[in-house]
């Protein structure tokens, strides 16, 4: 893992994406996340915890929704944490 990059940093970084309008995408999401963290090799485990996160923040609440929200399992557009 590298550790001068942390979860809340990726978080912040796509936060930010958004607030720039650019489009940010869950693949590359879990992409970054992946290469950095090595110990998650589940991307399940990645959504689990952006999930959690965002019940506590409401910039990450947006992002979980952008990243996930269309997910069938999340209520596919109908998304509520």
């Amino acid at each position: 893992m590298n550790s001068s990059k942390s979860l809340k940093d990726i978080f912040d970084d796509y936060v930010s994406k958004m607030k720039r309008g650019e489009s940010v995408h869950r693949y590359t999401f879990e992409d970054e996340f992946l290469k950095i963290n090595t110990k998650y090799r589940n991307t399940q485990l990645i959504e689990l915890k952006l999930k959690k996160s965002a019940k506590q923040n409401n910039d990450y609440h947006c992002l979980f929704q952008t990243l996930y929200g269309d997910m069938p399992k999340y209520g596919g557009g109908n998304f509520k944490l």
